[in-house]
């Protein structure tokens, strides 16, 4: 029979975890229960060498490790954070937020080519603007 406070050793997903392992996980979400539940699960990840065979963690589990000791009373997982709703988001349409008109390709190129001819825009946004046109006259072409 375990006494109270003995930590047993635990198997999962094809990986038995030692008793020092458990009490390892023990202090880390205790003594770090003020970051997330992910993040602590990536730390003792970290901490245990637990990786897929691609060399990226298996935090996932961990978590799910994590939350199946905590059932059963071996320790005690932090509060989970609020978040916002579920599902898509709401927005509020405001004045700016009206429709437009389509801007004409005759309005763009006087606008595109405007600033650019008077050195004002970036060399980067200019090479963009430069792709940007290229790739239309060529489609242009095609047509």
């Amino acid at each position: 029979m375990v006494q109270k406070g003995q930590t047993v050793p635990v198997a999962f997903c094809g990986r038995r975890f030692a008793a020092a392992e458990i009490e390892l996980m023990r202090k880390v979400v205790a003594d770090f229960g003020s970051l997330s539940l992910t993040e602590i699960s990536r730390t003792i990840c970290e901490l245990l060498e637990w990786k897929r065979p691609n060399g990226r963690l298996k935090n996932h589990e961990c978590r799910l490790l994590l939350e199946k000791l905590g059932a059963a009373g071996l320790l005690t997982l932090p509060p989970l954070r609020e978040s916002g709703p579920r599902g898509p988001r709401v927005v509020i349409s405001t004045e700016h937020g009206a429709a437009q008109e389509p801007l004409s390709w005759r309005d763009y190129r006087a606008w595109a080519d405007g600033p650019a001819s008077r050195g004002s825009r970036t060399r980067g946004e200019a090479h963009l603007r430069l792709s940007t046109t290229s790739r239309r006259t060529t489609a242009l072409e095609r047509n």
